[in-house]
């Protein structure tokens, strides 16, 4: 892409002005630092939510343009997945191709949503949307790096687990190998984080893309509980969490691993 205008100024694809690198502007506070600015969901997604909005809340439902947000006053929890997929489906549209959200580097699909409804494998983006979602729902509760002093309930992604641990997957998702514990691979979620008044932190744990427990670190009853309905004990990845706690909350008491196995 070249240059338009005067300062190196172009326009984004969202119709924002961005800068080039390397190039000179009179007003930087105009402009943004990446040539590469879109929105973290798609135009096809704000159609179909505020379209579906209109016809739950009229009046009100022009100003709705997520989905979480829309399951959030709608009160139709997950049905509102069911309800998106069927206007896709009115207007010819593929939900593998509309984003609903975005996270990180990570793009949230319709298709990924879907999962959450129907008889497949949850996969680790629908999980995310879930998470995120009922997170935003919650003043308490903050979702991947954005805790805040307000914040008691912290609720990790499902790449925190795999990174804390280094785990290296094949394409399919199966585990290629575990390199172990590692702190620092973890360490920037809590780098500019307010920890102050966090009392549990909820971490998703994907084992051998076949199956999703949740372990839940209680900081100030210094425990890890680890849930599972399978009625499995998981003793490493409960191990792995009591390290973790104790490094990031500066607990140095003993602490208990309880497993719960009729989550």
């Amino acid at each position: 892409c070249e240059p338009r205008g005067e300062g190196g100024r172009r326009k984004g694809k969202e119709g924002k002005w961005v800068r080039m690198k390397g190039t000179a502007l009179s007003k930087p506070a105009d402009c943004f630092n990446y040539v590469n600015v879109t929105s973290p969901f798609s135009k096809a997604a704000v159609k179909l939510v505020k379209e579906l909005a209109r016809t739950k809340s009229p009046g009100e439902g022009g100003e709705i343009r997520t989905w979480d947000t829309l399951m959030s006053v709608s009160g139709k929890g997950l049905k509102v997945v069911d309800q998106l997929v069927e206007l896709a489906k009115k207007h010819k549209l593929e939900p593998r191709n509309i984003r609903m959200s975005r996270i990180g580097a990570e793009d949230i699909h319709l298709d990924n949503l879907m999962t959450l409804r129907e008889n497949r494998w949850v996969d680790s983006a629908g999980l995310n949307g879930l998470l995120q979602a009922t997170a935003l729902q919650a003043s308490h509760v903050c979702f991947g790096a954005n805790q805040g002093r307000q914040h008691t309930t912290w609720v990790t992604d499902t790449h925190f687990y795999d990174k804390l641990t280094r785990v290296v997957r094949e394409g399919d998702g199966r585990v290629a190998r575990v390199d172990g514990y590692d702190y620092e691979q973890v360490a920037r979620y809590i780098r500019k984080a307010d920890l102050t008044n966090i009392r549990q932190v909820l971490i998703p744990v994907n084992l051998n893309n076949t199956h999703w427990i949740m372990m839940r670190a209680d900081v100030k009853g210094k425990q890890i509980l680890v849930m599972d309905s399978l009625h499995q004990l998981n003793p490493t990845v409960a191990v792995n969490g009591m390290q973790w706690l104790a490094e990031t909350f500066g607990i140095s008491a003993a602490l208990d691993i309880l497993h719960r196995r009729d989550a």
